[in-house]
C-alpha cells in the first residue's frame, strides 16, 4: 500500500464506521483519479488501481468527502460512517475489471470489515446510495463474486418464483435503499442485482435507467422475483444477526 495523503476531509459527525462504498472513476490511471480528486476538493479513503495497487488518501478516523447527497438504511450522511473506495475504470464502472484490481479489493474489503466489524449488507455500490446522480461501480462489477466472498448479499437464483403483487418500495426500503425518487432506485436496484435484464429492459450504457419509454417494473415477473429474492436473504442475515445477539447477551430491546 502506498500513502499520498490529500487535506480534503473534517471530522467525522458519528462515532461508528458501519458502510464500505465502492465507487468507480472514468480515468485508468490512479495518479489522474487523485489529481481529479485534489483538483474538484474531494476525496476517499483509498484508491484501487488496475494493477492491483492501493493508495490510502485519507486517514480511516476522518470523514473523506467521497458519497456526497444519498440515502442508505435511513443515513444521509454517509461519508461519517462509511469507507469510501475508488477504483480505476475508465468509464465509472461500464468497462471490465481487472483480476488484480477486484483481488485487491477484495483484501482490502474483508480488512475493513473485520476491523469495523461491518456487515456484508452494507457493502454497496455509490449508485445504491445515490441513484439519481450515479452510476458506479457499474454493471461490470462482480458483486456475485464478491457475495461469495463475503463481501454484499446476493442471491439464490435457483429459488426464484412468482412475487408479482408484492410491495416493491417497501421491499427496496428493507434492503437499504432510499426512495425518494421511486422510479431510479428501481433501475439502480436491477443494475446491480441483474445487469442482464438492466440492458433486456432497455437500460442505458452509462445511465442509471431505460433508453426508450419508461418500464414498469413492478410488472416484470423476473424483476419482482429477483427483488423478492434478495429482500428474502438481507431478512434471513438479519434474523441471524439478531439470533446471535440473544445467545451472546448483547441484544438491546
Amino acid at each position: 500500500m502506498k500513502e499520498q495523503l490529500i487535506p480534503y476531509y473534517n471530522v467525522r459527525l458519528k462515532n461508528r464506521i458501519d458502510t464500505i462504498v465502492i465507487h468507480a472513476a472514468a480515468q485508468t490511471e490512479a495518479s489522474d483519479l487523485i489529481d481529479l480528486l485534489e483538483e474538484r476538493e474531494l476525496s476517499c479513503h483509498y484508491v484501487v488501481d488496475r494493477e492491483g495497487e492501493v493508495f490510502k488518501l485519507v486517514d480511516e478516523k476522518h470523514r473523506a468527502w467521497h458519497a456526497g447527497a444519498g440515502v442508505w438504511r435511513g443515513e444521509s450522511d454517509i461519508n461519517s460512517n462509511s469507507i469510501g473506495i475508488e477504483l480505476c475504470n475508465g468509464l465509472f464502472g461500464e468497462e471490465p475489471y481487472t483480476q488484480k484490481q477486484m483481488e485487491a479489493l477484495k483484501e482490502l474489503c474483508l480488512d475493513l470489515m473485520e476491523r469495523y466489524d461491518i456487515k456484508p449488507i452494507n457493502v454497496i455500490g455509490h449508485s445504491d446510495m445515490a441513484p439519481t446522480r450515479k452510476i458506479d461501480p457499474g454493471t461490470m462489477f462482480p458483486w456475485q463474486e464478491f457475495a461469495k466472498s463475503g463481501i454484499g448479499i446476493w442471491y439464490k437464483s435457483k429459488v426464484l418464483y412468482d412475487a408479482q403483487g408484492i410491495d416493491v418500495k417497501q421491499m427496496l426500503e428493507n434492503i437499504g435503499y432510499g426512495v425518494e425518487n421511486y422510479e431510479a432506485t428501481k433501475w439502480a436496484f436491477l443494475r446491480h442485482y441483474s445487469p442482464e435484464l438492466y440492458y433486456y429492459l432497455g437500460g442505458k450504457k452509462g445511465a442509471n435507467g431505460p433508453d426508450k419509454m419508461p418500464v414498469n417494473l413492478e410488472e416484470n415477473k423476473v424483476f419482482c422475483a429477483i427483488l423478492k429474492a434478495v429482500n428474502d436473504e438481507f431478512n434471513k442475515y438479519n434474523a441471524n444477526k439478531t439470533k446471535l445477539a440473544i445467545i451472546k447477551g448483547d441484544f438491546e430491546l
